[in-house]
């Protein structure tokens, strides 16, 4: 079971500026063969909705392999409950569903301390949270 508290690691210190609220999502698809354009289309698609209508998503980005088989989804959120709004928000409930048509979801991560209630909510993609041990960002 994952707890919610803040580790207790020697790596931790008063250095470590990460906001312990924020969490990183990595995402990994494959692509269908024959799907690389519908897929880059409903990424913008989503990627335009989420920027519209998540203020607590600070990075939302799509990487496309050379091959353009498989994708890399970079996302940040402002805390648990901006994650939470992103999972039951119209990006997810509206074009997600269609991605699913022409990719699958080989890989989910979530680095951070996300809440119980997100971690319940993510059962369903098999997400490995990473939980923070040290580090910063500039």
């Amino acid at each position: 079971m994952i707890q919610n508290n803040k580790p207790h690691n020697s790596l931790l210190d008063e250095n470590s500026i990460m906001n312990p609220d924020q969490l990183q999502w990595i995402v990994e698809f494959s692509i269908k063969r024959g799907k690389q354009a519908e897929f880059e289309r409903l990424a913008k698609e989503i990627s335009d909705i989420v920027r519209r209508s998540e203020p607590g998503a600070r990075k939302y980005e799509w990487f496309l392999n050379k091959k353009e088989n498989r994708c890399v989804v970079i996302e940040s959120y402002d805390s648990s409950i901006t994650g939470i709004s992103h999972v039951n928000g119209e990006a997810i409930k509206r074009v997600f569903p269609e991605i699913l048509k022409i990719a699958k979801i080989t890989r989910f991560e979530v680095c951070g301390n996300p809440s119980q209630e997100l971690v319940n909510q993510l059962a369903d993609v098999d997400a490995i949270v990473y939980q923070f041990i040290g580090g910063f960002s500039r």
